[in-house]
């Protein structure tokens, strides 16, 4: 018996110092801080019933003990009903308000008129209390105060369901913990009524502080880090050691020769299980101990060593969803598969709840599929539309419960869904649990695509890249209609101009002798109308005169031909580095007027002077061409602009399809122009060929 109040005294202080440990990392909660009374309340009174049993018996050291000790156990009461009330969240109740008058008039009370009116021996006890004046309201309150304590929690139980916010588990710990400790200290009424009985409730509350510590860290134990680091294990390890050698030593120190032999075994003992204890404390210790707590490299191990030759699909999504169900702790869960008829055709999608024996039929047409058949990413329940998540509502799942829905692919279709209910923690997902999320999708996306014939794989490859290039052949349709119809747009006034001086002319003409003068300016108006429409049908031109009549030429030649009808301005220089370059297929006519447009738009900027410089190079299967200029620069309001046809920032001298008809002459021959440009140092427009071997 004696034992037993020791023990009693060291695990209370070992549970004190638990939620120490836990007050201070959850400062702001009540309820644990009522449960730190209970354990100090707890502690003290433990440590005065040892003195009163069996202390140095001495009488006013017992009685004062004896005083401390029914104090001591007004407050255990009084706090652990606190406590229940504070978490199981019970809303205001008249208990708690009759549980602390009740408690306070006991108290003040008890200063007046004696709950025990002396001590005396009983049985093989130093000292235990005889019955006071106070004693019977004293015994009443503990008596009815821990059975409204029972009451409250069993019917607060059988109302949460299953999808409660507190875990069920958590509840029947505190219900078996209770009752426990309840009926070991009904054993301390014996004595007081003179049965020869010895109490037993000193043991019977230390396990019910165990019990309940334990449950609150399994609960909430997820921030504590302090308990798990590799540092605090070498720590704990470390104390049990001497712990144990301080016990031994002292347990057999009239033994000597068993002693030694005990302390022998115990450090063999030790040397082999130091290390894996520490190991278990940094790794299965978290998984036991901190809520929420998973190894995502482990999951998948498993996961891997689970699906290796799995070929089942229905199979392969449970696995994937009880995975998932057993590292986030979930309360729910269910997936959706897709069903398939002998020939591998989709039929429909049926759901699959953990919860329930009976089965959902899908539509594929369901808003929910359509929508995740399109979108293969996870989303949050709440981010859904309503029609989108109304089946999964009528099922049960809620807004505001941090629910994820996970899409799982193959090359073929959309293999099904895994819906995450809320994590029985009531913590929200982190970035960590979305990574792990990632890594599943992709993991299991690998499965899906290995279950894939080759045959439709090659089949839905070849489609998709025949839609990327119907797209590619839209957005160039699209392209060339824009420009042909800006194009189209400004035309009519390239045309009017040169017509209306035309039309001046003749009409100057009185006479046979006005014929001459006027003869030069009709041909040139007339030869400006041509180039207007022989551009006009180049840049309509289709890409494929290009393969039909080009021809493999050299762009070296080509750029002889073109300075042969540049201009020859005095004071700009026009500069080459010709390389040695492979051929090009192409139309020669457009690729000199490519390069005579380069040119002469560069000679344009440079009024006062400067250089062009024409450069070409091989670069692997692409031959290059540089035109660079010493001009100005483009300014930055006017590069988005360059390509748009009939736009020139030269409105007084030059105005023409220009850049425009370049691009469109580039872009026909499977070819690429860009440009760099910086204010003040000039331009270079870099043009690249494919080579032909």
């Amino acid at each position: 018996m004696n034992l037993l109040v020791k023990f009693g005294c060291y695990f209370n202080l070992l549970g004190l110092l638990l939620i120490i440990i836990l007050l201070v990392s959850n400062n702001k909660q009540k309820k644990y801080l009522d449960f730190f009374l209970f354990t100090i309340s707890s502690f003290i009174w433990t440590v005065a019933l040892y003195l009163v049993l069996y202390g140095l018996k001495n009488y006013t050291i017992a009685s004062f003990s004896q005083k401390i000790l029914e104090y001591s156990s007004i407050f255990i009461v009084y706090f652990v009903i606190k406590f229940v009330f504070y978490f199981y969240n019970i809303n205001k109740h008249w208990v708690l308000k009759v549980n602390n008058i009740y408690a306070g008039v006991l108290i003040v009370v008890s200063f007046f008129i004696p709950i025990s009116s002396s001590i005396s021996k009983k049985m093989y006890f130093n000292f235990f209390a005889n019955k006071g004046l106070l004693f019977y309201p004293y015994f009443s309150y503990i008596t009815i105060f821990i059975f409204l304590g029972h009451v409250l929690m069993f019917n607060t139980s059988l109302k949460r369901n299953k999808r409660s916010t507190m875990d069920s588990r958590l509840l029947i710990l505190f219900i078996v913990a209770f009752a426990i400790s309840s009926l070991g200290a009904f054993t301390n009424w014996f004595l007081w009524f003179d049965i020869n009985i010895p109490p037993i409730g000193t043991g019977t509350l230390f396990i019910y502080s165990m019990i309940v510590t334990y449950a609150i860290l399994k609960h909430e134990l997820m921030d504590i880090r302090l308990a798990v680091t590799r540092t605090f294990s070498y720590g704990l390890v470390v104390i049990g050691i001497l712990a144990s050698f301080i016990s031994v030593f002292y347990a057999l120190i009239s033994f000597p020769i068993l002693q030694l032999l005990s302390m022998l075994i115990l450090a063999i003992f030790w040397a082999f299980t130091a290390i894996p204890l520490s190991n278990f404390l940094v790794t299965t210790a978290k998984r036991k101990f901190i809520r929420g707590y998973y190894e995502p490299d482990k999951v998948i191990s498993r996961l891997s060593e689970n699906l290796s030759i799995e070929t089942d699909r229905q199979k392969i999504m449970q696995s994937v969803e009880n995975a998932l169900y057993d590292a986030f702790e979930l309360e729910f869960a269910c997936i959706i598969i897709a069903i398939r008829d002998q020939q591998n055709n989709l039929i429909n999608y049926l759901l699959i709840d953990k919860e329930s024996t009976t089965n959902l039929e899908i539509e594929k047409t369901d808003a929910l599929i359509k929508h995740f058949s399109n979108h293969l990413r996870f989303e949050k329940f709440d981010d859904l539309e309503n029609d989108v998540r109304a089946i999964l509502q009528e099922i049960g799942y809620k807004p505001n419960e941090q629910c994820l829905i996970i899409p799982l692919s193959s090359p073929e279709i959309l293999e099904g869904l895994i819906v995450l209910g809320k994590r029985s923690s009531g913590k929200s997902y982190t970035e960590k649990d979305f990574d792990f999320i990632k890594q599943i999708i992709t993991y299991v996306s690998a499965i899906f695509y290995k279950l894939t014939p080759y045959e439709k794989i090659q089949k839905e490859f070849n489609s998709n890249q025949k839609r990327i290039f119907e797209m590619e052949k839209q957005l160039e349709r699209a392209g060339r209609i824009e420009a042909s119809a800006h194009a189209w747009k400004q035309w009519p006034h390239e045309i009017k101009t040169p017509l209306s001086i035309i039309q001046l002319a003749v009409n100057r003409m009185d006479n046979l002798e006005d014929l001459p003068k006027h003869r030069n300016v009709v041909l040139d108006q007339i030869a400006r109308c041509q180039r207007v429409i022989e551009n006009m049908l180049t840049l309509n031109r289709t890409s494929t005169t290009v393969a039909e009549l080009g021809k493999e030429l050299n762009i070296n030649d080509i750029i002889s031909e073109a300075l042969k009808s540049v201009p020859d301005i005095a004071n700009i220089e026009i500069k080459l580095e010709l390389g040695d370059v492979h051929h090009i297929k192409c139309l020669m006519d457009d690729i000199v007027s490519v390069i005579i447009n380069l040119i002469v738009n560069a000679q344009q900027v440079m009024p006062n002077g400067g250089a062009v410089t024409i450069k070409t190079f091989q670069d692997d299967t692409r031959t290059v061409i540089y035109i660079s200029d010493t001009g100005p620069g483009i300014k930055e309001e006017l590069r988005t602009k360059i390509w748009e046809p009939f736009y020139t920032s030269n409105i007084g001298t030059h105005r023409g399809l220009g850049l425009s008809l370049v691009a469109k002459i580039i872009t026909d021959h499977h070819a690429t122009i860009d440009y760099e440009t910086e204010i003040g140092s000039g331009t270079v427009f870099k043009i690249e060929f494919p080579s032909v071997e």
